[in-house]
């Protein structure tokens, strides 16, 4: 608490190892597994039990922002420039790259069973897709739809300037 806070997350400059056993402290009192001494005891630091709580929230927000700017909630996840350790990243690819970071693990989070009913809800309401074959799909049936609307038809060229997915897609 030398910072004046337990607020101890990896956006909070501390140190890892910290990091690590703090959220293993978390998971341990979210599942029963932590004794009550040891509860106790971090109670009385004023040890932050929610924190993983305001990321989710600050997260699906974020999702929000994408949404309304991109359409959809199918954040990339693992492209080139994200993998790459020795590409400098602007802020906002960083930030890209941790939203799609956070969208898979909500798929997979979902998958083994364990995501909250309530995140759950928050999500399917703003749109979001569990399975990313099924977001690919709706983002491409929904280009598919503007297409034919100018168009009036579906004969959509395989290598469609501007989009390439599409033609590929079909």
């Amino acid at each position: 608490q030398h910072k004046g806070h337990t607020g101890i997350s990896s956006r909070s400059g501390s140190d890892p190892r910290l990091v690590r056993w703090c959220s293993q402290q978390r998971w341990l009192m979210q599942t029963g597994a932590l004794s009550e001494d040891r509860v106790d005891i971090l109670r009385s630091l004023g040890f932050d039990w929610h924190l993983q709580d305001q990321y989710w929230g600050d997260m699906l927000m974020e999702l929000g922002a994408y949404k309304m700017h991109h359409g959809t909630c199918n954040v990339p996840y693992g492209s080139a420039s994200a993998k790459s350790k020795n590409v400098r990243k602007t802020p906002s690819e960083e930030r890209l790259r941790t939203l799609g970071v956070w969208v898979n693990n909500q798929r997979e989070i979902y998958k083994r069973g364990m995501l909250q009913p309530d995140r759950i809800k928050w999500l399917l309401a703003m749109g979001f897709a569990f399975r990313s074959q099924e977001a690919e799909w709706e983002a491409r049936f929904g280009e598919l739809q503007q297409w034919t609307r100018v168009h009036r038809h579906c004969d959509v060229p395989q290598r469609l300037e501007g989009n390439v997915g599409l033609g590929q897609w079909l």
